[in-house]
């Protein structure tokens, strides 16, 4: 089903309550804070997701955000899907593939206050 497909067969009530419905699992998923649990190569990337010649080794234990969510990239493999992460050490953003990234991280639970 395409973009927009949904609309055309779907009472617009039932469109609005699944567009909220994803823009709110989205929305939890990016504004928690993860932790990786093994070691996982990152290609550096700049706000507009261009490559920055550098690769980087992100360490076990290294703590981000989810700023990108799972997607395609035009400069990394066809087929392969990435998530564009946050990392909180280095302020830096980083191009990861999805499939490693959502086996390796863990969500970390909030400080008790």
């Amino acid at each position: 089903m395409r973009k927009g497909e949904l609309s055309s067969l779907a009472p617009v009530p039932v469109t609005r309550v699944l567009r909220k419905l994803g823009h709110d699992i989205r929305d939890a998923l990016m504004s928690k804070i993860y932790r990786l649990r093994q070691g996982l190569l990152g290609q550096e990337v700049n706000a507009v997701e261009s490559p920055i010649r550098q690769l980087r080794w992100l360490k076990q234990g290294t703590q981000f955000f989810i700023h990108h969510e799972k997607h395609t990239w035009n400069h990394g493999c066809s087929g392969q899907y990435y998530c564009t992460i946050l990392v909180e050490d280095s302020c830096k953003c980083y191009n990861v593939t999805w499939p490693a990234l959502q086996m390796l991280m863990e969500e970390l639970e909030p400080a008790a206050q």
